[in-house]
């Protein structure tokens, strides 16, 4: 069931939940680091739910986090858009040193005809097709990669995936955990006003978080989180939460706010509860005889 802000919410399942905040730019970075982002996820929003950004953005980035510092300042993750668009071999851009994390949507690769999962009968015995493109993709960028030091994949799964041509959240798993992603991470394609809520229950996703920590994955939860949902993620027990718009001034295409950042950590710290109003300070003796 729903939360309502100030509620009596059971504490989070995880307390140490991170918080992950995609940014456009290293003065967004700036920003979300200011706020108490732990993590910093470099997306461009205008191209799309995990839009690519360009080349020399991510070292922009990387520089502010000191990613391939002794002690880095946050967590640097890459958004790579979808594996159906990915670029060409040789135009296919080099996962910045120090990177942790890297993610690839997969819309548009479910064809209508795609059998269900777990048929090892179809496509002459080689089962379902996407796993298949995802792991062309996922190579594509390790072996530009190769010289350059190791990070980790972040398996997407679209709450939305009828709507995208995408696998299920539960199949998505499943060839995560076989494949050693580190982190499965629900998310929506469509931007479209509503959120990560409107597609999947509180109890599907405890489910899958549950099931994503006994495969040894991390459970991160994103899609148009705001404010006001991002305790019912954290009751759902997301290691990390994800947001871009919840952190913007305007929708997700707008500035990063660093107030809008520090009120998220609040609330993550405070175990999902909205912290409290603070007080107005009380007047002097003078200032009420005054009034």
């Amino acid at each position: 069931m729903p939360f309502a802000p100030g509620s009596s919410l059971p504490p989070a399942r995880f307390p140490m939940a991170q918080l992950l905040v995609s940014v456009r730019d290293a003065a967004e970075a700036r920003i979300a680091l200011a706020g108490g982002a732990e993590i910093i996820d470099v997306k461009e929003p205008s191209r799309g739910s995990l839009g690519r950004a360009d080349e020399a953005v991510w070292a922009e980035v990387a520089a502010v986090c000191d990613a391939t510092g002794d002690s880095p300042k946050a967590a640097l993750s890459v958004a790579l858009g979808e594996a159906k668009d990915r670029p060409t071999l040789l135009e296919t851009p080099l996962i910045p040193p120090g990177a942790t994390w890297a993610k690839l949507g997969l819309s548009g690769t479910l064809p209508p005809d795609e059998p269900p999962a777990g048929d090892e009968k179809a496509n002459g015995g080689e089962g379902p097709r996407w796993p298949w493109d995802w792991l062309d993709a996922r190579f594509q960028y390790e072996a530009i990669a190769m010289e350059e030091g190791a990070f980790g994949w972040v398996a997407v799964a679209y709450a939305d995936h009828a709507a995208c041509a995408a696998p299920a959240p539960a199949d998505v798993l499943a060839e995560a955990s076989a494949v050693g992603c580190g982190v499965l991470l629900i998310d929506t394609f469509h931007k479209d006003g509503r959120g990560l809520f409107d597609h999947r229950s509180d109890e599907e996703l405890t489910k899958l978080g549950d099931a994503a920590k006994a495969a040894g994955l991390r459970f991160a939860l994103a899609g148009s989180l705001t404010l006001e949902t991002v305790p019912r993620a954290l009751a759902c027990g997301a290691d990390v939460i994800a947001v871009r718009g919840a952190a913007c001034d305007g929708d997700r295409t707008g500035g990063l706010s660093e107030a809008k950042v520090r009120a998220l950590k609040a609330i993550m710290a405070s175990g999902g509860r909205q912290p409290p109003e603070p007080s107005a300070p009380e007047r002097s003796g003078a200032e009420r005889s005054a009034s």
